[in-house]
Formats: structure tokens, sequence, C-alpha cells
């Protein structure tokens, strides 16, 4: 591909040539500052160059492009003279006798020439501005050319389908068979449900849907996508064609290598793949798939995080798109495209940021911006961007070897003005480092917030400076340390900057814009909710707030726990002519702690703390809503878009995390008060549950109600008996957690009970991932609604007899429609457990879990789910959700007769086998490692946490008059816990081995195995079962034997983990026989 010189790396070329005004034909008079020019030819006919006449002024000063038989040319015409600012020779087409489309990218500072798919010439162009557009000369033929003039501004698309199925004016189908997949199908109402609508691709070809404008450059598209097969999934940017576009696509797991992610750019029909990592989706899981494309660079993320990046010079702008290959059915929702200004410079190649050296010796170096030691007192640094950039976040790596100062500085304004992080060798010497926050006016350096980590600076380490709105915060390998306020500070570059004696490299450079007053946008919900009497508790703004309790002050407290950050949102005309009192970092039972906010109602507002003012100041009458803000050590009273009125950094901040209005406060409009925070997540599932991991059941938006189909939410039915459908956060946490749960049992049988065994609505804090039982675990009325409880894994630690569901029928609208709040946290070692604000149990912790996932689950029935808020104190990476097992191909088998088995597993599995079983049955293989006799064995594997880890040891019948006698040899771990079973007359019969007992009307116990031993070795078993059975049934046989398992005990909390049989759990068996007596043995032995 080519790409011209940079009149920014080489200069330009002076040419000093005089000319009269040539006579333009005007396409348009006065342009915007940001537009495309797109005109069309065929190489062939081309015979006489065209001119393009860009930014005329009056005086006659322009850009002028010139399109000729062999490339292009871009010149500065100023004051009559020429200076050339770039040439390329341009694209070669596959084809000179087919049109070719041109388009001119003109954007404040830049002109880019998009030929073809390539973007073939781009350069510095800041002369000047906003002139007229016009040409000289024909395209191919005589006849007059079509020069279309665009305007151009931010990209703004969001589309969550929810409109009427037949209309699709905002998409186009290039290919497929794309159709809008709607809650009707359930009998529901779209208005009546959490999330009705989404679009489905039932093609398997290639298929691409596209939106948007010919225009749109440097966005970013984003959409929740789930995939039912094993093909591609993916999103597509820059569509100028069925033919012409990048893509960024992700296969799937199943397929050969664990499946792909990949970049590609398709060019006339052919791939080119730009980049590319290991690693697939799973089946039947919703992500959120994201291309961002710009100019110089093209991105891949899943779910929020970068996984693919790779240089760009292709098509420079087009429509997004969504794209499917080979799948039997793809689903796509909540599509949203929109401008992305974000840089991006690994310092590889040229393309990226403009970097201008102000002091020291700087050169990029295969992927790392290398400086020399500084050889005297004055830093070295390097600045590039621009100016205007303001509220942004900028990251870099680096790597030193010495202990002078290393800094990453934002709103560079010059050498003497900016904003820098600084980390250096902190005083006293040793091992630590001093990472600051430092204001640089008029070369003048003041800090304004320091702190000294552990570790030396020496080495490889990442830092982060964000400025927002006047908040400043720098990080340090991934954690904040250090904040400041500073309303003064004005926009400009990045800068990288190092004190060293020796040489630092610096990676990866990032500048992400964060925008102002930045917060967390608030979920919708269906207005048919917000006014359910039955609803209002989860869906309406009031519902958050709890009512006064006994002892409170009159303070009413946000359900909501505020770790480090909450916004308070309210139309400042309420804010100038009511009185309220909001407290934040508040604590409940005593009203008197936080800092205080006070609305007089007269129009002005005072911050206090222990009652000790800290700020006042009079609102203005303009404006449209009052924002009252902590973040960090903070404080900020704000009306939206402007700078605080209040503003208040706390060196001894208090250690509350509640928000509250205190009892002065007089008619509150709760519906108009909207409550943010960066450390909370909340679902009302109104999107694809794109942030869930489903581990069990089918998942997604249902009904709750037989008798009532209209209403749907987000929740899982009961799929078998003993099901356990769970899903868990695809974020992880650390620290200090909260989590609120407005959750009910969706009816599984007839309207009257409607309601077959109406218990477990639970849910885990800290697990793993695969386990339930490795976190903290809330049980509500579990046991066949007798108790609740309480588990630290395994263990349970806290129990209540007293909660559980009262008269759990569907004539019951208490019970049948009500949705339970449950709330379960860890405040530092204290774990607490609630249901409709009623405590359940409480512990405290000697040896705290600090992180892992959040999960939603229930027992033996299925779960709906109203609205999810998590609360937490930080993020963190939790390890990799398991691939699903591969079920191994099934293999010829030994044939079982009725006389008896004998499985030794050296040729076959025998008469072992899975098939007809649940889907969490154990996957079987031979095994080759461990064996008590021969060479092989059976090794048994659990494919999920808990479940049946059930397999057949024989699914056909047995005579035990023939078989009586059972012997095997066996190898279990000690958390291995399953019994085996016999089914005679259609009723089962239990033979313990490490799984405990269960009730009479599940199966009967005929005995045990005495010392049977987990421990991880080889031991072997022998018993009587023909005697067994006969003692059972007064010395008779009922009948033959219609099937030999191994499972675990039915109804049990073992099928959720508890206790034993966590996910990937192995047993082995060898040498299984089921047959006559041996010599010397009799019934009965």
């Amino acid at each position: 591909m080519v790409l011209a010189l940079l009149l920014g790396l080489f200069g330009a070329i002076r040419l000093p040539v005089a000319e009269e005004t040539p006579h333009y034909t005007w396409v348009e008079q006065s342009c915007a500052p940001a537009y495309d020019c797109r005109f069309a030819y065929v190489p062939l006919k081309h015979r006489s160059d065209f001119v393009l006449a860009i930014d005329h002024q009056p005086n006659g000063d322009h850009y002028r492009l010139t399109v000729g038989r062999t490339g292009l040319e871009l010149e500065a015409v100023t004051n009559g003279e020429v200076t050339q600012l770039g040439r390329a020779r341009g694209y070669r087409p596959r084809s000179f006798t087919q049109e070719m489309e041109v388009v001119v990218k003109r954007r404040p500072g830049t002109i880019a020439v998009v030929q073809g798919p390539e973007i073939v010439l781009s350069v510095v162009a800041d002369q000047f501005a906003e002139g007229s557009l016009g040409y000289l000369g024909t395209l191919g033929d005589e006849s007059q050319p079509e020069v279309r003039y665009q305007p151009v501004a931010e990209v703004h698309f969001a589309d969550d389908f929810m409109r009427a199925a037949s209309d699709s004016s905002a998409w186009q189908q290039r290919s497929g068979r794309w159709v809008m997949n709607s809650v009707s199908r359930l009998g529901s109402k779209p208005t009546m449900s959490s999330n009705p609508f989404c679009v489905v691709n039932r093609a398997k070809d290639r298929s691409l849907l596209t939106a948007g404008d010919w225009f749109w450059d440097d966005y970013a598209a984003s959409a929740s996508a789930r995939a039912e097969g094993d093909g591609w999934l993916g999103i597509a940017a820059y569509c100028r064609s069925e033919s012409n576009y990048l893509l960024f696509r992700w296969s799937s797991s199943r397929q050969v290598g664990g499946g792909l992610k990949q970049l590609v750019a398709v060019t006339d029909g052919r791939e080119w793949v730009l980049a590319a990592a290991a690693g697939g989706y799973q089946s039947e899981q919703w992500y959120r798939l994201a291309i961002k494309a710009t100019d110089a660079y093209v991105g891949g993320y899943i779910d929020d995080r970068e996984v693919l990046r790779a240089r760009n010079d292709s098509f420079g702008g087009g429509p997004m798109g969504l794209f499917t290959e080979g799948l039997d059915l793809a689903y796509f929702d909540d599509v949203v495209a929109q401008s992305c200004r974000d840089v991006y410079d690994d310092f590889d190649r040229p393309g990226g940021l403009k970097w201008t050296t102000v002091g020291g010796a700087w050169r990029c170096d295969r992927g790392r911006f290398l400086s020399a030691p500084c050889r005297d007192d004055a830093p070295a640094m390097v600045v590039a961007g621009e100016r205007d950039w303001r509220d942004y976040a900028a990251t870099a790596t680096f790597t030193a070897e010495g202990t002078g100062a290393v800094g990453l500085a934002v709103n560079v304004q010059s050498p003497e003005d900016y904003l820098l992080l600084q980390a250096s060798e902190a005083a006293g010497g040793g091992a630590r480092t001093a990472i600051s926050l430092v204001v640089v006016e008029a070369g003048k350096r003041q800090v304004r917030s320091q702190h000294v980590v552990e570790g030396a600076l020496s080495g490889s380490h990442s830092l982060k400076l964000t400025t927002d709105n006047g908040y400043l915060a720098g990080e340090w390998d991934g954690r904040r340390v250090v904040e400041a306020i500073d309303f003064s500070c004005r926009p400009g570059k990045v800068a990288l900057l190092h004190a060293q004696k020796s040489p630092v490299l610096f990676e990866d450079l990032g500048v992400e814009f964060v925008g102002e007053a930045e917060t967390v946008e608030q979920p919708a919900v269906a207005e048919s909710m917000v006014t359910d009497n039955l609803m209002v508790d989860w869906s309406s703004p009031q519902g958050a707030w709890r009512r006064p309790d006994p002892g409170s002050g009159g303070v009413r407290w946000h359900r909501g726990t505020f770790f480090d950050d909450a916004v308070l949102k309210l139309p400042l005309t309420q804010a100038r002519t009511r009185q309220l009192e909001i407290i934040l970092a508040g604590e409940k039972g005593r009203a008197d702690q936080g800092y205080h906010v006070l609305l007089d109602g007269a129009g002005s507002c005072t911050l206090s703390k222990l009652g000790k003012q800290l700020g006042s100041a009079v609102l203005p009458a303009d404006g449209d809503s009052l924002w009252i803000g902590l973040r960090g050590t903070v404080v900020t009273v704000t009306v939206e878009g402007t700078a605080p009125l209040l503003h208040y950094l706390d060196d001894t901040p208090p250690s509350g995390h509640l928000l509250g209005l205190a009892s002065g406060s007089a008619g509150v409009d709760f519906a108009s008060l909207e409550v943010s925070s960066r450390n909370m997540l909340d679902y009302v599932f109104t999107r694809a549950p794109v942030d869930w991991y489903v581990q069990r059941g089918l998942w997604g938006t249902t009904t709750r109600w037989n008798c009532k189909k209209d209403w749907s939410f987000f929740g899982a039915h009961k799929y078998a008996d003993y099901c356990v459908p769970t899903i868990w956060s695809k974020q992880a946490f650390r620290g200090d957690l909260v989590l609120e749960m407005y959750a009910g049992l969706p009816m599984d049988t007839s309207p009257n009970p409607g309601y077959t065994d109406p218990s477990n609505l639970n849910c885990t804090l800290f697990g793993n991932g695969r386990d339930l039982s490795s976190g903290y675990s809330f049980i509500y009325a579990g046991w066949h609604n007798t108790r609740s409880a309480l588990f630290r894994q395994a263990q349970e630690v806290g129990a209540s007899t007293r909660h559980h569901f009262v008269n759990p029928i569907s004539s019951n609208p208490a019970f049948h429609r009500h949705w339970f709040y449950i709330r379960a946290e860890k405040i530092g070692n204290r774990l607490t457990y609630s249901v409709d604000d009623s405590p359940v149990a409480e512990y405290v912790d000697p040896d705290p879990l600090t992180a892992g996932r959040v999960a939603l689950w229930s027992f033996n029935n299925g779960l709906m789910v109203a609205r999810a808020r998590i609360w937490f104190q930080e993020k963190t990476e939790g390890s990799r959700f398991p691939e699903p097992l591969d079920r191994p191909k099934a293999r010829p088998r030994t044939l079982s007769v009725r006389s008896g088995l004998s499985c030794t597993f050296e040729r076959d599995l025998g008469t072992f086998d899975t098939t007809g079983l649940p889907a969490d049955a154990a996957l079987l293989e031979r095994d080759s490692s461990t064996s008590a006799k021969g060479r092989y064995s059976l090794k048994a594997t659990n494919s999920t946490s808990g479940g049946s880890f059930a397999f057949w040891a024989a699914n056909t019948e047995l005579n035990l008059n023939e078989a009586p006698y059972l012997s095997f040899d066996y190898r279990f771990p000690p958390e291995a816990k399953v019994n085996l079973y016999l089914k005679i007359d259609k009723r089962y019969y239990a033979l313990v081995l490490t799984g405990e007992e269960q009730s009479e009307t599940v199966a009967r116990v005929i005995g045990r195995i005495p010392d049977f031993t987990a421990d991880g070795q080889w031991h072997h078993a022998e018993f009587d079962l023909l005697g067994a059975i006969k003692t059972a049934y007064g010395g008779r046989v009922p009948g033959d034997v219609q099937s030999v398992s191994f499972a675990t005990p039915r109804g049990s909390y073992l099928w959720c983990g508890f206790g034993g049989n966590p996910w990937g759990t192995t047993l082995n068996l060898d040498n299984f026989y089921l047959g006559g007596y041996p010599k010397g043995a009799a019934a009965g032995s």
C-alpha cells in the first residue's frame, strides 16, 4: 500500500511559481471546518489532469489537488506561489476499466485523499480553512464531473431494535437473511418486557448487514452478539461495499486450535489479515464486540477489552456492519456507533503521533521509543498531539535502569506549562518509589499530591494520568495512587519525560478521551414496570431510597454503598427552590458524619463536614442540572457543563460510604433525582446480558407467570429435576462488595399451586467462576423452603429457620407477584445477609475472601431477576471461564449380556456410557496414565460444578440371579462424592460409596461398601448385590436390573457443588465385574 510522505516528517518543497487564478467551477462557496468531497472516474479514460481547489480564500490562496494519469499531487497556493505538500503514485486498481472512487477528507489541520480502497495521501494542512470548494477539468470524458460535497459531524448512532418488526429502514442487507426477533413469540407484549427485540441472521453463508453513511470515519462501533454454531461472528467498519470493509471477526472455541480472533481488511473481495490471536467464543454466550477504526489504526474489542490492534490505511470511512459466516443462528442487539478521537502509538512505524523533541535525543526502535541518557540537568522531553486536547487519560509503559525521574505529562501548552505524573526514587533510599502529581506553570513546579509505593523505580512499569473536568488522578502499575483538583488547567498535548542517566524505553502510548462530567448511564426501564405498584420498589427511582429507620435521625438513605464515587443529579430549579440537605460518605445511624451539602431553598448552598463550613456559593439562575459529587477524596458541587461552584480536596476523608437526604429535606421529587457511581454496575436487563456468563440453564428474556404471559423478564426456567441454573459476572472484584438482587421464581406447573418445589433464591460473592462453593454463598428458602443459610465456601457459617417463603402458591399474591429484595454484602471481614430488609445471617470471617465474581443461581427451580446492582470497591482481572469440556467421540462398545459384564477398558469403554443422560453427565474416556492392572482404566470427569456427575455402567437389563456379585478397582480423590445406583422395577436402590445417603423416596439404601477410601490411590471393592436386594425385599428379588449407574445423590446440595464434586473432578475405575460369585463365596457373604 502506497502512502505519501508527510509534510510534518519531510517538510514542504517550495516552488516559486506565480500563476493566475484559474476559472474553477464552484461546488460549495463556504465550506464547513470538516467535510468530505467525493468523485469517481475510470482510470483508462482519464487523459488530462483534474484539479480540485480546497479551502479557496477570497485572496486566491487555497490548497490544490491534482489528479493526473500517473498519480496525485497536493499543493498549497499562497500569494501566487506554489508549495508542494505531498505527492503519491496512487492506488493501482485490478482493472483500469472499472470506475474508481476518490474521497478527499478535509479535517481541521489535515487533508487526506482516499483513492479506491487506500488512503494514498495524508498531510498536515493548517494554513487556511473554511473557504470555497471547486474543480477544474474533466474526469475520463468530456462530460461535467459529479463532485459531491458533504459536511461531516460526530457520529452518533444507536439501535436496540425497539420498533415494528417490519421497520429496518436504518439498515441495508448486503447479504444474508436478517430478521427481527421478538418476545411476542412467547406470548409477551413488547411494552411489558425488559428486552423485547433483537435482530437475527438465519443464513449460514457469509452475511453482512450495514448501517450508516459513506462519510462516517474515526468511530467505534459495538454490538451485543450471540452465536449458535461454530462459524465466524463479527463486526465491521468502513463498509464501502459488500467487497470492501474492515472486519473484526471471531471464531468458535470448538474450531481446530480453539478458535481465532482476526482483524481483516477485505479489499475487492480479497482478505488481508492485519492481526490475529488465538482463542474463540463459546456458543450461546452473549458478548460485546466492538471495532474502533481511524485513518491510522483499527482495533478489535471483546467485552470492552482490546484484544487486537493493527495499522490501517484502508477505505478512510464508511458505514458499520454486522457480520456472520458459517453459523446456524446469530443474534445481535444494542448496536452503537460513535465518534472516537482516541489515539495510540506503538512506535513501530510512521503513522502514529507526530512527536516533537524538546530536550534530549529520541528515536523509534522496533516498537520502542528510545531516549538517550540525559547529560545535564535539563530533562529529556518529547511532545505530541493537539493544543486543544481536553479531558483525557494518557497511558504509557516504560523500562528504566537508573534512578532519575520518569514522567508522563498532559495538558502541555509549552515546555514550561503542563501537568506531570512523575515517578522518582523516594527519599531515604531503599526499594521505594515516589509518585507525584506536579503542576508546572511558567517553569515553576508545584507538587499537588504525592504517594510512596513499595518497589524500585528500575524495571518495567506503567503510568496513567487522567484529567477530567478539573479532577486529576495518577495511576502506577494499574492502581490509582495520587489525585488532586485543578480547575485552572488548560487543554494541551501529551509528553514523555525523564531525567535518567541511562537510556529509557517507552512503549504503547495511548490517549483516551473521557469527556466532560462523565457519569454512569442510567438504565432504562419499561414504563409499564415503573408504574406497576408491585414493581416500583425495583423499577422506580424512589424505590432505591430507604424509608427512615427508628433512630436514624430522619435520614432517608439510598440503598447503595458508594465506594469512592457518588453523584447525585437534580434539576437546578428544584435545587434553587427547595430545602434539601444531601449527605455524602455518610454512616448509617450517624447523621452528623460525612459531607453535608445544604440547599437552603433560596438559591444558596453550603458544604460542611462535622459542623464546620468548608465553602458556600450562590446557585446560578440558568442551567439544567446541579451535580453533587464525591470522587475519591474530592467533593464538588457543579452546574452541569460549568466549572464547580464548590470543591474540596480532603486529606482526612470520612470512612462512610452512604448517600442520604437529611431530615430537613422537604418535598423531594425522587423521580427527578438521578444517582450514579463509577463503582456500581446496574442491571435491569433491558440490554443483552453481555456482562454475564451462563454456566448452566437457558437464560434470556422469558415469562415469569404462566397465568400472565404479557410480562417477561430476564431469567431461566427449571429445565430438569435438580437443575442449578447459574450465571456469573464476567467482571471480577476485589475488596468490599455489595450485591442487591430483586428476584422471584418462575411458575413451573399448573396455575394452582403453580410451583412444585418453591425454594432457592440464591447468590454467591467472590466465587471463582466455576464452583459456587468457592465463595460466600447466600441461600434463601433452601432445603425445600425450610431454612436459609450463609456459607463460606462449603462450610455453613450462619442460618435462619424464620426466613422462607410463606404460603408459596399462585393464589397468594404476596408471594406470587412479589419481587424479593435480597442483599448480600461483605465490608471488611463482616458478611451480612438480608431479605426484604430483614436480617437473615451475619458472620465475621477471620480469614476473609478478597477477590472473585458474583453468581446468581437457584436449585431445582428457575430464577427470574428483575434488577441486580453490584457495588464494588475495585475491579480486578478474574481467571478465565473454563471452556466446555469436549465429549470424546463415541467408539464401538462391547455388547452387554443378561448374565453379567466384565470391563477391563483395555480395548474400549465396554458398557460404560452417558447416552440419554443430562448435559451435566460425566465425560468418559480411557486413561493410559493410571490403572489398577493392565494399561488402561476408565476416567470419569465432572463436566460442571456439582451436577449429576452421572454415567452408566450398564444401561441394559441384567438378571441378578445370574450376575449377583459386584467387584471393581477404584481411584477416587477426596472431593469425589458419588454412589452406585441400581434401577429395579422403576425404582432406584443406592449402594453408598462416597456420596451421602438420601431420602427413601428418592433411592432406597441397600448397603455400604466397607472401608471405601477416597484418597487418590487405587483400592479394591466387592459387594453382594443379590444378597442386599433379598435382604431389602424379605428374601425375594423384585425383578431384573434395568440399569447400573454412578451418580451424585439426588436432592442434595452436592448438585450445586457444596461438599464435593467441583468442576473437573476426576475418578478412575478398572476391572469392573458384575457376575457370578467367586470361588469360595456364597450368597449373603
